[in-house]
């Protein structure tokens, strides 16, 4: 296990957090490798970030959760989305999996491709697909629904 980024986000937009409040554990080789789990994962940032925490999450990438904001000063606390406010729903981010999957399957038929050749993710709230296939082949599949577009879940 490694840490690529790991810092504190203070308040005061004249210091560069990602530079200048980096904790010792950010890209140190010399911390103790051990196996990419929850438990491990927990006592990490217990650990590092001098935190108590007994429980962690991983989402999915279709539940919507990002760290980064798309507005806001960069590098600032106003670019940050923080995890303690973002309303996860189980229910919505199963649906949203769901849907991927069917399209993938019509995708491959309809582009006439062994894997999928598309990008979706959270954008605003909405799911977003990409098409990623040539032009030849988008004319050939008679798509005309442009190369990116929202898909209602």
């Amino acid at each position: 296990m490694s840490c690529d980024f790991c810092h504190y986000i203070t308040d005061d937009p004249e210091i560069d957090d990602c530079n200048k409040s980096r904790l010792s554990c950010e890209r140190n080789q010399e911390i103790e490798k051990v196996e990419y789990i929850k438990e491990n994962i927990i006592a990490f940032v217990n650990k590092y970030c001098n935190a108590n925490f007994d429980e962690i999450v991983v989402l999915n990438n279709l539940a919507g959760y990002r760290v980064h904001r798309d507005s806001g000063k960069y590098n600032t606390p106003e670019s940050y989305n923080f995890g303690d406010v973002f309303n996860y729903d189980a229910n919505l981010t199963k649906r949203r999996i769901e849907k991927v999957e069917e399209m993938k399957k019509e995708f491959c038929v309809l582009f006439n491709q062994k894997y999928d050749n598309t990008s979706y993710y959270i954008e605003n709230g909405e799911l977003v697909v990409k098409i990623n296939v040539s032009d030849k082949v988008l004319q050939e599949s008679g798509w005309t629904k442009g190369r990116k577009s929202i898909v209602e879940v």
